[in-house]
């Protein structure tokens, strides 16, 4: 029986109801070998570890690590947590900034992998990369010269906004952008042009398992 005052598992449960998960699906899903962990803390005999925070970051970031261990969301003086600006469109993010984040994101360094921002990405039924659909996109801004062909961006110019696969060009001064939302859509664009190019560092697809 759990313990009065149990405030780490009711931060527990909140997660379960949030994902529709049961315990031991929860402990399997972020890379627990026993569900017993999960079932420690809600007997009260344990409280949440940095480890079990961490794999429920990885897999939801938006239960930051401080909030799951102790309640609170301030990540200072805390090891390998930090926090991302959040808009809730991608397209909200230009160069320089027009507008403030909506939130922070609070997640390991591992989830951001050198991301300098976060945004909400929606798509469509016709986008070639389905996986991207509805999903948290980590993006880091670099320069025209660190391009890798076939990687995907989000590129910025005067007369376009593309998430896009990144091709060479007809001539060395430019690129050609294969955007992810329609097969059919390609743009060559001269790289003079780019105002802002950000790397696609990292992504986050809620788990739904209705």
């Amino acid at each position: 029986m759990a313990k009065q005052n149990n405030d780490c598992w009711r931060r527990i449960e909140t997660v379960l109801k949030d994902v529709n998960m049961s315990t031991n699906y929860l402990a399997k899903h972020i890379g627990l070998l026993r569900g017993e962990n999960l079932y420690q803390i809600k007997r009260g005999n344990n409280k949440i570890s940095i480890d079990v925070a961490r794999r429920i970051n990885q897999k939801f970031p938006e239960y930051s690590i401080p909030w799951l261990m102790f309640g609170i969301d301030d990540v200072d003086g805390i090891p390998g947590v930090m926090r991302v600006p959040y808009y809730n469109s991608v397209w909200s993010i230009d160069c320089p900034m027009k507008k403030r984040p909506e939130r922070e994101l609070v997640v390991s360094e591992m989830v951001a992998n050198g991301a300098q921002v976060a945004a909400y990405f929606e798509g469509n039924d016709t986008m070639s990369e389905k996986y991207l659909q509805h999903t948290i996109l980590f993006l880091r801004q670099i320069t025209v010269d660190s391009i890798i062909f076939g990687r995907i961006y989000y590129v910025i110019s005067s007369r376009i906004r593309l998430l896009c696969i990144v091709g060479e060009g007809s001539a060395s001064d430019c690129l050609c952008l294969h955007d992810i939302n329609s097969d059919s859509v390609k743009v060559e664009i001269q790289c003079d042009e780019i105002r802002a190019i950000w790397d696609l560092c990292g992504v986050y697809k809620h788990f739904d398992n209705r």
